[in-house]
């Protein structure tokens, strides 16, 4: 855009002239020729300096082009102004500058779409979708109750420096489809939901955390690892400081 301003202005142009540009990632780009989303529009420039300095030299002229970093509006008026219509233009097509006073290659045809735009759209559509089918799904009150989060990448956090065996029991745990009599007698493996230590009483994930005797021993060695928060079901099946003591 700039180089294609120089070009419109070639007749008024005094060299050596600059360029001054708030984006050093962008003057860096122009020195790359390496394919990055947006290249097209450096090697637009590129095209367009090359064709001005070839004017330039047939007419026997100089040609000197510097691209310089300059800190955002720092004392220029015209790089905010930049901005906002920038701001202005992508709220839509009625916001764009007329067709004129634009660069030719951006007249008549549309700006190709940007990979790691349509990667990161991809992404968040599949995110939404799924969000949608896991809140249609049984188990997301139980599981909502332990982790709000989910779905997230919170878990593969949790359990990335876990072995495969701890994991499936972590998973277990905040399933509930852990080997226990009342999971077992849901599913026809037990006769009984009852915990064969407390007579009456399911033996459920928060009985054998909480309150079976059975464990007393493990559970003062957890609850002096983690204090108060060994009594939150949420903060052990969700915190990494959790994870390791409850293993």
């Amino acid at each position: 855009m700039l180089a294609a301003k120089l070009l419109a202005t070639e007749c008024n142009a005094t060299y050596p002239a600059s360029i001054f540009i708030d984006n050093q990632a962008a003057i860096q780009s122009s020195e790359s020729h390496k394919m990055k989303p947006g290249s097209y529009l450096v090697e637009n420039f590129r095209s367009m300096t090359r064709y001005l300095a070839k004017r330039r030299r047939e007419q026997r002229h100089d040609f000197d082009l510097t691209l310089r970093w300059i800190p955002g509006h720092s004392g220029v008026t015209s790089n905010k102004m930049a901005d906002e219509a920038a701001k202005e233009a992508v709220k839509g097509p009625d916001q764009s500058s007329a067709p004129e006073r634009l660069p030719t290659y951006l007249r008549n045809k549309l700006l190709p779409d940007s990979i790691s735009a349509l990667k990161q759209w991809h992404e968040d559509a599949l995110n939404k979708r799924w969000t949608k089918h896991w809140q249609r799904s049984p188990h997301y009150a139980r599981t909502k109750s332990i982790d709000p989060s989910m779905p997230s990448n919170k878990f593969i956090k949790l359990v990335t420096t876990l072995p495969k065996r701890q994991t499936s029991i972590y998973t277990q745990l905040r399933t509930h489809h852990l080997p226990l009599n009342y999971h077992l007698h849901c599913i026809g493996k037990s006769m009984t939901p009852h915990c064969p230590i407390c007579p009456d009483v399911n033996e459920t994930v928060h009985h054998y955390l909480f309150d079976c005797p059975q464990y007393a021993h493990e559970r003062h060695l957890f609850t002096n690892s983690i204090r108060r928060q060994a009594t939150s079901t949420a903060f052990i099946l969700t915190s990494e400081k959790a994870t390791q003591p409850l293993m």
